[in-house]
């Protein structure tokens, strides 16, 4: 089954890892982790990393 998503992220600042977990309820941050380190999350098409703090209006994409 392949998921995609897109969200924007409306407050920066925050560390992607939390502020996904957030957004999507049914991913564990350990999740998030895993799909940031295979590169299956982007912030404006660019590699994340789970440290990372996009900025608002970033857009946050996730296929898997």
């Amino acid at each position: 089954m392949e998921d995609s998503r897109e969200w924007v992220v409306s407050i920066g600042g925050e560390r992607l890892d939390r502020v996904l977990v957030a957004v999507w309820t049914d991913l564990s941050r350990a999740r998030v982790q895993s799909l940031l380190g295979e590169g299956q999350i982007t912030v404006d098409g660019g590699a994340a990393k789970a440290s990372d703090r996009p900025r608002a209006g970033a857009v946050v994409a996730l296929h898997m």
